[in-house]
């Protein structure tokens, strides 16, 4: 008689069991059916929601390229450079380039001591990649037996 008892509530717990997980299984409410329309009609198309536009993204800081020229030492004008990064290009030339030798600094503006970049022309011709933006800034160079250079500072 034991053992039938135990077989009846092992029935029991199974039969429970399985009607709890079909309980959480199915949805709490019965989906409603489909609306069919009457043959001969159309139903209206549904459109999503509209979003505003967005706006344009900002233009990029730019600026027109900045270009200074001599012949020996100079510090040049200030000048405004808005963007973080920019390039710095030169070019001299000299009566025997073996002799020729060019060099120039990049200064913030007002500061004579601490400079943010330093070049040696070793080529005639050249250029560097600035990180030292934005802000206003000037530059110093430093030339010897040259007959020109220019310098030209423009946007990366």
């Amino acid at each position: 008689m034991k053992k039938a008892a135990l077989v009846i509530l092992a029935v029991a717990g199974v039969i429970f069991a399985l009607v709890i997980v079909a309980a959480l299984a199915s949805p709490s409410t019965p989906a409603a059916p489909a609306a069919v329309p009457a043959a001969g009609t159309t139903t209206p198309a549904t459109t999503p929601p509209t979003q505003p536009p967005k706006a344009p993204a900002p233009a990029p800081a730019t600026f027109s390229p900045i270009s200074f020229s001599g012949v020996g030492d100079k510090t040049t004008a200030p000048f405004t450079v808005p963007t973080s990064e920019f390039i710095i290009e030169w070019e001299w030339s000299a009566p025997d380039p073996s002799y020729g030798m060019m060099a120039f600094f990049v200064y913030p503006r007002g500061e004579t001591a601490m400079y943010l970049e330093s070049v040696n022309c070793d080529a005639q011709t050249g250029s560097t990649y600035s990180y030292s933006g934005p802000g206003e800034m000037y530059l110093m160079v430093l030339a010897a037996n040259l007959s020109s250079w220019t310098i030209t500072v423009r946007p990366a």
